[in-house]
């Protein structure tokens, strides 16, 4: 080998060198923490181009860190920016804020698409939940019956407005508590043990209060139903039946009352037969009484028949599709005709007043009729021989008045106000004796009732009575 080569292989195994060394500084910078690193140069390679090579890479590899520093830096703000947004946006769905949009831009765009997308129907799904829950809310607040939740240990977990109404209670009494404790009735606590084996709906009936105040409640229970959670309820439903129960009274007490009243004449026209029978029917002296007897109970079975009949009808339908414009002077002048024989057979004089406006009412002609009949009657069969009876119709405040005043016995102040009942009497003989049904006034009441007006009854012993049916002008 020449000398003048030794130098270019010199310079060649210093280059492979260098850049061996260069190669390999960037990674004995990144372990050198793992420990110290000595390279060892042949004594060929000098000290001062050692150092500046080490420079130079520790400037290199300086230069390359914090590239790649910033670089990290940069790339990890563009991922965490949306990221963070996207972290906000979820919290605010979270607080049940559904305005809030991510831009659908960037790397991310997609996801943003789809993240905005599922929003939207968040919002969708909750504004409906929302909108049938307040349906429900407003449905089971306003339903005329109580309604509860109750657990399978009798807890209520809910109640709405008629619930505690009728229960005399409070929400916040009766929610969270056993019902059994808000309401005292061994009914009550022995079907709320029952719920657990109910496999259809069980009812008990309930009473609250005392006297008149009496109030009637049934409770409906449905078998358990499991809800959300594992849970299970049942639905309590509370209705009132105070005025069923008095319905009903009043039903047995109409048939126990007409059961009696048709029991009485019959009885006698039973007892006449019989004895016309027996061989009276060849006496003529008593033939004719006990015919006229026969004929007399049979007139009164034919009038408390048509008077149930009609206390039956008006019940039964509360309004009135046959009503028509008429004028009451006319209807009530009418009327009053048809009593002047008889007032003049008992000596009482009749007087009818009319009122100089306009009298005009929707009416229907036979029932009104009827009602200012009954009560032209009852004046004249309870007025004294040489009395007055005075009809009248009178205007006053957009009201049409008919009344019937007479000075015959009176009624006591403790019953006037039952007079319009049915088979009330307020001389039980004396109403038989005159032929009353105990029917009329209580057809008055109806007819009144039924033409959106009012009957009322005013009275002084000994000084006369005076009935009024108040009712709207046309």
């Amino acid at each position: 080998m020449g000398a003048d080569r030794l130098p270019f292989m010199l310079r060649s195994r210093l280059f492979w060198r260098i850049f061996s060394i260069n190669t390999v500084a960037v990674l004995i910078f990144f372990v050198a923490s793992l420990g110290y690193v000595e390279l060892s140069l042949k004594a060929a390679i000098q000290p001062a181009q050692l150092e500046s090579v080490r420079v130079v890479l520790l400037t290199a590899s300086g230069a390359l860190l914090l590239a790649g520093m910033v670089i990290s830096f940069l790339t990890a703000r563009m991922i965490s920016g949306p990221v963070e947004g996207m972290r906000r946006a979820a919290e605010g769905i979270a607080r049940g804020d559904f305005k809030e949009r991510l831009d659908e831009q960037g790397d991310f765009a997609a996801l943003a698409s789809a993240f905005n997308a599922m929003s939207v129907q968040l919002q969708n799904r909750v504004e409906e939940i929302e909108a049938r829950t307040r349906e429900l809310a407003s449905i089971m607040e306003n339903v005329s019956d109580g309604l509860l939740l109750v657990d399978a240990e009798g807890n209520v977990a809910l109640v709405n407005r008629a619930a505690t109404r009728l229960l005399g209670q409070s929400a916040a009494q009766l929610e969270g508590r056993p019902l059994w404790q808000s309401v005292r009735h061994a009914e009550v606590d022995e079907l709320l043990k029952q719920l657990l084996i109910l496999s259809e709906p069980g009812s008990v009936r309930i009473e609250q209060g005392a006297g008149a105040t009496t109030q009637t409640l049934e409770i409906v229970a449905t078998p358990l139903f499991e809800v959300a959670g594992g849970g299970k309820l049942a639905v309590l439903l509370v209705r009132d039946r105070t005025e069923d129960k008095r319905l009903d009274q009043m039903r047995r007490d109409f048939l126990a009352d007409v059961s009696h009243e048709l029991k009485t004449p019959l009885t006698s026209i039973k007892a006449y037969v019989e004895t016309l029978i027996d061989g009276a029917v060849d006496d003529p002296t008593a033939r004719a009484p006990f015919l006229e007897k026969i004929h007399s109970n049979a007139q009164r079975l034919t009038a408390l028949v048509s008077d149930i009949l009609d206390i039956s009808r008006l019940e039964s339908s509360p309004h009135d599709d046959e009503r028509q414009r008429q004028d009451l002077n006319k209807l009530v002048e009418r009327v009053v005709a048809q009593f002047r024989d008889r007032a003049q057979k008992r000596n009482v004089t009749l007087e009818f007043t009319r009122v100089e406006a306009a009298a005009d009412a929707f009416v229907n002609d036979h029932d009104m009729s009827e009602a200012v009949e009954n009560l032209i009657d009852n004046a004249i069969k309870y007025s004294s021989e040489g009395s007055k009876v005075a009809v009248a119709v009178t205007r006053e405040d957009g009201q049409l008045t008919i009344s019937v005043t007479d000075s015959g016995i009176g009624i006591p102040q403790e019953s006037l106000h039952r007079v319009f009942e049915r088979f009330y009497r307020v001389d039980q003989a004396r109403s038989r004796a005159l032929g009353g049904t105990g029917l009329g006034l209580s057809i008055v009441k109806h007819v009144a009732l039924r033409h959106g007006g009012k009957a009322e009854a005013e009275s002084e012993l000994g000084k006369g009575s005076t009935f009024t049916i108040t009712l709207p002008a046309a």
